[in-house]
């Protein structure tokens, strides 16, 4: 049965766990599967799919199954830390919206996808490192220190600086983990 609590120590375990794909102790797509089976202990069903036909810029959705929640997340982006942010969006309804509704727009702007786009960047990096993350200038040896600091992966925090910092070229001495769909299947 879902349990929140058991929901909100599985969210801090994945996120903790995010490191270690950086020490590459996991692989991106052992931790998809251990994250989906963590999250499956406290009653909530993780779905990955490549993609949805003739949708674009879909990255997950969450709805309810009689008791238990379901998130379908797509992995056409295949950027790790897209990926990452979208299931802790998607946890944001889980934990936070009617479950009478499934959570699915194209429409960024709504106050319910805002409002779980913070409430997800709060649960992985929060708000008080902002001010630290955008003055390292993108510089990674910096990112790193504080991923290292945060104990989260360094893909999670050069994401929030580029979205702090509305700057989505790559940062040097840096390539974001991506998985290739035929490896997860």
């Amino acid at each position: 049965p879902y349990d929140i609590n058991k929901f909100k120590t599985s969210l801090d375990l994945i996120r903790y766990k995010t490191q270690e794909i950086e020490s590459r102790e996991l692989t991106f797509v052992n931790f998809l599967l251990q994250a989906r089976e963590e999250l499956a202990k406290s009653g909530v069903e993780v779905i990955y799919l490549k993609k949805v036909k003739n949708v674009k810029n879909l990255n997950g959705v969450v709805f309810w199954m009689k008791e238990h929640p379901v998130i379908v997340l797509t992995l056409h982006s295949g950027a790790f830390d897209r990926i990452l942010f979208s299931l802790y969006h998607e946890a944001a309804h889980i934990l936070n919206d009617d479950p009478k509704f499934i959570y699915v727009t194209d429409r960024e702007d709504s106050e319910i996808e805002k409002r779980a786009d913070r409430y997800a960047a709060e649960m992985l990096i929060p708000k008080k490192f902002d001010a630290s993350i955008c003055s390292s200038n993108g510089k990674i040896y910096t990112l790193q220190r504080i991923a290292q600091d945060l104990k989260i992966s360094v893909a999670v925090v050069v994401g929030r600086y580029q979205k702090l910092r509305n700057h989505y070229f790559p940062i040097d001495g840096y390539v974001n983990p991506k998985i290739n769909w035929d490896e997860i299947g």
